[in-house]
């Protein structure tokens, strides 16, 4: 058994409510004269508590209503499933389901693991994209004519549905009241003095040519290399 294989029979165990049915190609076996020989069928077992594949269902229902799997939706009959794709995008994979059939797809390459980086204009492929494509288009000529029906309805007693409720603020202590101090009363200003009789000013002389440090050259080239260095991080 293979892993798309299975993956197969996981999902359609979920599927079954958690009934898990080994896959069988066959319907009936008879005689010559066209009388059963036999029952072929393949007869369920419970493997997994039916509320508990409810509540994962009820997950997988999110990924293709607004999730990743977005691509495989069928419109008003409900879809659960996932999205799958290994390192570098060598494998590619979408599972789901409705209440009647389970279906795993499978992209990649058969005899190497070979990133898919591009194929048919689909860059890179992932499970939202071809696989869960394949699945839609697959699904809507098998379930073609059959009747649209629900999952079941998960009991969430004993888990939290809801984000619990806030911590109370603590109560705010009460601030104490400033103490009163009396202010010292202003000492008179003493009295202005005479002011002193203007001098005259000195004749200006002529200022001296301005001549540059010898640094302003090394300091000019120092930020132009700063800048540039600046550039090159940043990029």
């Amino acid at each position: 058994m293979d892993a798309l294989e299975r993956l197969g029979f996981a999902y359609a165990t979920l599927a079954a409510n958690g009934v898990r049915h080994w896959a069988t190609p066959l319907i009936s076996v008879t005689d010559r004269h066209k009388t059963p020989i036999g029952d072929v069928t393949s007869r369920g077992k419970q493997v997994l508590d039916p509320n508990d594949a409810a509540l994962v269902t009820y997950a997988l229902q999110g990924v293709v209503q607004y999730g990743t799997g977005t691509a495989a939706g069928l419109g008003s009959r409900p879809v659960a499933g996932k999205t799958g794709t290994a390192q570098l995008y060598v494998d590619a994979w979408f599972c789901g389901y409705t209440p009647q059939l389970a279906t795993c797809v499978w992209v990649g390459y058969p005899k190497n693991e070979i990133p898919m980086t591009s194929v048919e204009g689909v860059a890179p492929v992932y499970g939202g994209t071809i696989p869960a494509a394949i699945w839609h288009d697959y699904m809507i000529k098998a379930l073609a004519g059959t009747s649209i029906e629900q999952f079941p309805t998960p009991s969430f007693d004993g888990y939290t549905v809801t984000a619990p409720s806030p911590a109370p603020s603590p109560t705010p202590s009460k601030s104490p009241k400033p103490s009163v101090t009396v202010s010292p009363s202003p000492s008179e200003s003493p009295s202005p003095t005479d002011s002193p009789s203007q001098t005259e000013s000195p004749s200006p002389t002529d200022s001296p040519t301005p001549v540059a440090p010898r640094w302003a050259d090394a300091d000019l080239t120092a930020g132009v290399r700063l800048r540039r260095g600046l550039g090159v991080f940043r990029r």
